[in-house]
């Protein structure tokens, strides 16, 4: 259902650009769409929010866990926050609730009562009009997400009154569930809607499909983020230019290349909590993102002095096969540890060794990624080991250490809730 209103959607658009040839083809338009998607003409109209800001204000003001206020930095939203120390630490779980206006004053009011009730850390926002993401939270854990989707769902008041969510996004019980940390879900969809319909103007737009989007977009993925030979067609970009508020490139990079491969995964499942759920492992996987973006800086040095070759699009290949097999181990490790043990962990990679392959879990999909792309010689290589007696410990235990990866394995722990 989710993949065929995607595949009439493009071909909606396909039928518009093909009758109207001089029609531009721009940004602005997809995420118009993506921002007005499952709204009716009533909504559109009727779309005032801010005559409720005062009293959500005045509702929340003596409430311990939550603060709520307008910042200069966003006008156009009311903020609902209850932050933690490590909230800024990680990249939290983005949720869209689309109320509509007939009942979001008080759907506002009681979703954030529940929060703060329940003392869940997010950082959340409501819109000043009536949008398919008008309510945002952002939740620092997968247990307090699952408190959030639990308590919508098993509301009868806010389960009648909820519009549909785009069906670019993870959709959890009518809630659309993504991971974009800095960057913003729709606003790379919207751009990467711009690109593929720029290519259909050129090649003729007779086999537009959800099929043709996902080739489209797995090829837009592997020559700019992977082979790297069309990243400056990227960072040269306008769209680029207005998203790199901070001038932190290869930071920026990585960021849009993780939420493409998210989009990617989300053309493919139509059921996408598997691959959202390995999605969020990699993204909060520390040493990963820090490979990508030192990676990243050094391509985009060499697209600044005008030395890219091919063989330096062959080695960046080459480097990123390398980090996606550190990504594919870590990530085992931090799941594999959580759900076990250490030392059972390190048994089920040794037998790995031994090639008894039966021990990795199918969960995730690890078991089959493992199979394809990681051998024994590679974990060897990884770990730096050459007499196949692993030494797991300092390597993963600094990473559990790590104050971001304690909160991050709370999703690993709960993730079979939803």
């Amino acid at each position: 259902m989710r993949l065929q209103k995607i595949d009439d959607f493009l071909k909606q658009v396909a039928k518009i650009y093909f009758q109207n040839p001089n029609t531009e083809i721009c940004f602005d338009s997809f995420y118009s769409y993506l921002m007005h998607y499952g709204l009716n003409n009533k909504d559109i109209i009727d779309k005032d929010l801010h005559v409720f800001f005062d009293g959500w204000k005045d509702h929340f003001k003596d409430k311990e866990n939550i603060s709520v206020f307008h910042s200069e930095r966003q006008r156009r939203f009311l903020q609902f926050h209850n932050k933690s120390e490590d909230s800024y630490k990680i990249d939290p779980i983005k949720m869209y609730v689309p109320f509509n206006k007939e009942n979001i004053n008080d759907n506002v009011k009681d979703l954030f009562d529940f929060t703060e009730e329940n003392n869940i850390y997010h950082i959340s926002k409501v819109s000043d009009i009536v949008r398919s993401d008008s309510v945002v939270l952002r939740v620092e854990d997968i247990d307090g997400a699952n408190k959030v989707i639990n308590y919508v769902s098993n509301n009868e008041n806010m389960k009648s009154s909820m519009m549909e969510v785009n069906p670019f996004l993870t959709n959890i019980n009518g809630i659309g569930i993504a991971s974009d940390n800095n960057s913003s879900y729709n606003y790379i969809v919207a751009n990467c809607l711009k690109l593929y319909f720029e290519d259909k103007r050129k090649k003729g737009f007779s086999n537009v499909s959800n099929e043709d989007f996902s080739n489209f977009i797995e090829d837009y993925y592997n020559k700019t983020f992977i082979t790297c030979e069309k990243l400056d067609s990227l960072i040269f970009s306008e769209f680029f230019e207005r998203e790199n508020k901070d001038g932190y490139s290869n930071i920026l990079v990585n960021n849009i290349r993780q939420i493409v491969r998210l989009l990617s995964e989300n053309l493919k499942n139509e059921n996408s909590i598997d691959a959202f759920s390995r999605h969020y492992i990699h993204c909060n996987n520390v040493n990963t993102n820090n490979n990508y973006e030192d990676f990243y800086y050094k391509n985009i040095e060499n697209i600044n002095n005008d030395c890219m070759t091919y063989s330096t699009y062959y080695n960046n290949e080459e480097e990123v096969k390398k980090i996606e097999k550190e990504d594919l181990l870590d990530s085992y490790m931090l799941y594999s540890n959580k759900k076990y043990s250490l030392e059972e962990s390190n048994r089920i990679i040794g037998n790995y060794l031994l090639d008894n392959k039966e021990l990795i879990t199918d969960e995730y999909n690890f078991k089959n990624d493992f199979i394809n792309k990681l051998n024994p010689d590679d974990i060897i290589k990884i770990t730096e080991n050459d007499d196949n007696k692993l030494r797991f410990e300092n390597r993963f235990n600094k990473k559990i250490r790590n104050s971001g990866y304690g909160l991050k394995n709370e999703y690993l722990e709960n993730i079979k809730k939803i």
